[in-house]
């Protein structure tokens, strides 16, 4: 996304960007396509096709943002998961707690920024 801001409402192509970050555009591909359905970024197929942000994007408070891209909001799946166990002291241990309050802080100061702020010179100094 702060590529796209840097590119001025340009579309670019998600093989460019891919390439400038050294990225698979396979893993790009499903980022974009998230994005797109979040109304952040607006995708173009054919020849000059590409992507762009979207105009209300510049709005969208980052902690929202990345609570919308995660796929799984626990730091730690104590619980387990399709994939893995659970643990066996989840029941007796107070670590899940901890991280879910170190979460939501997270999430509550990165609400505090915009995606305009992520090319913001004044958030720098």
């Amino acid at each position: 996304m702060i590529f796209l801001q840097w590119k001025d409402q340009q579309r670019v192509a998600l093989a460019d960007i891919a390439q400038a970050f050294e990225l698979s555009l396979n893993h790009l591909n499903k980022v974009c396509q998230k994005l797109v359905k979040l109304g952040l970024v607006n995708s173009f197929r054919g020849q000059g096709g590409g992507i762009e942000l979207a105009p209300e994007a510049s709005k969208h408070r980052l902690g929202d943002l990345m609570k919308a891209m995660e796929s799984n909001g626990e730091i730690a799946a104590c619980n387990g998961s399709s994939s893995l166990t659970p643990c066996p002291i989840s029941q007796s241990c107070s670590l899940r707690g901890f991280f879910s309050e170190a979460q939501s802080a997270f999430y509550e100061n990165l609400n505090l920024r915009t995606v305009a702020d992520l090319t913001s010179t004044s958030l720098l100094s």
